[in-house]
């Protein structure tokens, strides 16, 4: 099965050539677990780009990336998109290997702590007493399109009719506000991933809550729609 995966961080968009990752946890002689899991981090390649925001993050201990987002997309008729979202994240490693063979790209191999992890294709979620920043269900994860990689997105959440951020999703209308900056004019798309609820925008449910094609008006944008109980297919 054809499948292309994506890494969403810094506000930028890279193509991944292969990832890993993993949960440990230590146990005894009768193979019962010993202690809590164990995130052995996010050890991901990508197409090397003139951007140095992970070298930047790895030689300095104290930046934190609130959110990264790996995405894995099947070319299968009919397939679900999977993202796995990082939060409160370090670059603990980052390497840059080239091979004069002209078959391969230049590419960045870069390893990612997260003291929060979220699945869209699972209910657990993987924690840290040190996680600052909230689960999906909390806030929106934000994805950039490749050509729209100047465009950084700093927050995204919903408000009911009075103003007020909605920390729980509900039935009803609401508003999905961004807070962007150098977007005035572009688009993006946004995958509100959640697994209770579905969303109608323009009177129309959006397909595995992928909201495409949302156009940024100014720094920020308020887009009003319609949260419904997830409908079966």
């Amino acid at each position: 099965m054809a499948i292309i995966a994506k890494l969403y961080a810094n506000g930028r968009v890279y193509k991944v050539l292969r990832s890993k990752q993993g949960i440990k946890q230590c146990s005894d002689e009768t193979g019962r677990p010993t202690s809590r899991p164990f995130h052995t981090g996010l050890l991901v390649v990508i197409e090397a780009t003139q951007d140095t925001s992970f070298f930047e993050k790895a030689i300095h201990p104290t930046q934190k990336t609130q959110e990264i987002i790996l995405e894995y997309t099947s070319h299968v008729s009919g397939g679900r998109t999977r993202s796995i979202r990082f939060v409160d994240c370090y670059v603990t490693l980052d390497h840059t290997e080239f091979k004069a063979n002209g078959r391969e790209p230049l590419t960045e191999t870069i390893l990612i702590t997260a003291a929060g992890i979220e699945d869209s294709h699972s209910q657990g979620k993987y924690t840290t007493s040190r996680r600052e920043t909230a689960f999906l269900s909390e806030e929106i994860p934000v994805m950039v399109r490749e050509e729209q990689e100047n465009l950084i997105i700093e927050s995204g959440h919903f408000e009911d009719e009075k103003g007020n951020k909605i920390d729980e999703k509900y039935n009803g209308k609401a508003f999905l506000v961004l807070k962007t900056k150098n977007g005035s004019g572009k688009t993006v798309d946004i995958n509100l991933s959640n697994k209770k609820h579905d969303f109608r925008y323009n009177g129309k449910i959006l397909e595995d809550d992928l909201f495409p094609d949302i156009p940024i008006r100014g720094d920020i944008t308020k887009i009003e729609l319609e949260i419904i109980e997830e409908q079966n297919s």
